[in-house]
């Protein structure tokens, strides 16, 4: 039998019920009710502990220099404190791109360097706040350096560091409130650069201090809302340009080619971001037959600009922070790289019948037609190394392998067993004594034959254009 409440005892647990909900509730507005009252401003009225004084704020620009971190990059930051850095993989890797753009442009008759600007912190460390401690002792410009002089690479590197570090005492080299170099920084990298040049082209024209009379302007920032006071270098004797042309547009991007007066002078295009235009060109646009500027933020290494315009000297400039980003070869310098390292035909005709993988796609790409397929080395359950087609006794294209085939990699530890090749699109497939075949390369030098998909076979003449009669 079940005993009921008499209505007094519900009504006084109500009230308790009532009053734990409403202090439940004042205490989580409590803290809002002191905002409202304006007693919040007040933190002795929330804390019996005084408060520390606030700190003296900065009165001129000396002093606001002080608090530089404020305005740090911190993708700088972490480079200067040797944390962003190479992997030993990507560190051969970058210096890989830069001799294959060495020797592709050197086959040419083109010379090849690589100029690096370093950070504004690189400069001025002493800036730098406290906190900023160096971690590692390498950074990614230290790794590049050492790995060059490591491998004795032929690249010509030219580190600028050395050069603005002894410059300091001719005065502020750098912006203070933005990371870039001023107009005398700027000639200090300038005459750095020239050094080499001058003893590959004798012809250069190498501006010095003395052409030039030193001024001084004032610019106000919008962040931070400050004016600063910046050098100016004016040429005393009078320019050598003598015409400014637009020769195309990347991305909307304008690419001029300056032309001068020093008839005996090299033909440079420079490959750089903002380090390189305005400021380095201003002194190159002065020193050179003709110079050309390519940027880097808009497009890709000028394979096509390079070919059509046969520069005596090709130039990649970066600011030190942006070895931080891919530096890859173009995939036709690749390939033409590829291709000179061809295997010799006569060692090709002995794996014709052994085959490696199949050639399983192909398309018509513009002036090119486009094989795909796959190719393995089964004694040793890893992808093949490289491909190559030959036609008749000449290597007309070559591949590395980057596409994942999983259908045909079963067990292996790397995927990437797919290929892409391009070869000429005006191929003549009716010439019955020079065939186009397909070729891997393998671990100990060991060459396969590719077989060509049966279906492949009955359109393949019609994606070559008909030679010429």
């Amino acid at each position: 039998m079940q005993q009921q409440l008499p209505p007094s005892g519900v009504w006084l647990d109500r009230v308790v019920s009532f009053l734990l909900t409403g202090l439940v509730l004042g205490t989580l507005c409590a803290p809002a009710l002191v905002h409202l009252s304006g007693n919040a401003t007040d933190p002795t009225f929330i804390d019996n502990r005084r408060p520390a004084p606030l700190p003296d704020p900065p009165t001129t620009i000396d002093r606001l220099d002080k608090f530089r971190d404020k305005f740090i990059n911190f993708a700088s930051l972490d480079q200067f404190r040797g944390l962003n850095r190479f992997t030993d993989r990507e560190l051969d890797a970058w210096i890989d791109a830069a001799d294959g753009y060495r020797r592709w442009l050197e086959a040419q008759g083109i010379a090849f360097m690589v100029v690096v600007a370093p950070n504004q912190q690189t400069v001025y460390p002493e800036h730098m706040p406290d906190y900023a401690t160096r971690v590692r002792p390498e950074t990614r410009l230290d790794q590049v350096s050492r790995r060059l002089r490591e491998r004795q690479s032929p690249v010509t590197w030219i580190d600028l560091r050395a050069s603005l570090w002894g410059a300091r005492g001719r005065g502020l080299l750098y912006n203070k409130y933005e990371g870039h170099w001023n107009a005398l920084g700027a000639f200090v990298g300038y005459s750095a650069i020239m050094q080499p040049i001058g003893k590959m082209f004798p012809g250069a024209s190498t501006l010095t201090i003395d052409d030039f009379t030193i001024g001084s302007t004032k610019s106000r920032w919008n962040i931070p809302p400050l004016m600063e006071t910046f050098p100016i270098l004016s040429q005393k004797r009078p320019s050598h340009v003598t015409a400014t042309e637009l020769v195309a547009t990347v991305n909307n991007q304008p690419v001029n080619k300056v032309t001068t007066d020093i008839a005996g002078g090299p033909d440079v295009m420079v490959y750089g971001d903002s380090f390189a235009e305005p400021f380095l060109m201003t002194y190159f646009n002065q020193s050179f037959r003709s110079a050309m500027f390519v940027p880097t933020n808009h497009s890709p290494f000028p394979v096509d600009l390079i070919a059509k315009h046969r520069p005596n000297l090709v130039i990649v400039e970066l600011v030190e922070r942006y070895l931080a980003r891919p530096f890859d070869l173009d995939p036709t310098v690749a390939s033409e790289l590829l291709r000179r390292d061809a295997p010799r035909y006569e060692d090709v005709p002995a794996a014709i019948g052994v085959f490696g993988g199949t050639v399983d796609g192909a398309h018509r790409s513009g002036d090119t037609v486009e094989f795909s397929g796959w190719a393995v080395d089964t004694e040793m359950n890893a992808p093949a190394r490289a491909i190559y087609a030959f036609y008749g006794d000449i290597a007309v294209g070559a591949a590395k392998l980057s596409d994942l085939r999983p259908d045909v990699t079963q067990g292996m530890a790397d995927h990437k067993a797919g290929f892409r090749i391009a070869v000429p699109g005006e191929l003549d497939l009716r010439d019955p004594n020079r065939r186009l075949r397909f070729f891997s390369t393998n671990a100990g030098n060991k060459i396969y034959e590719l077989a060509v998909n049966p279906p492949l076979l009955s359109g393949l003449r019609q994606l070559f254009k008909e030679a010429p009669k």
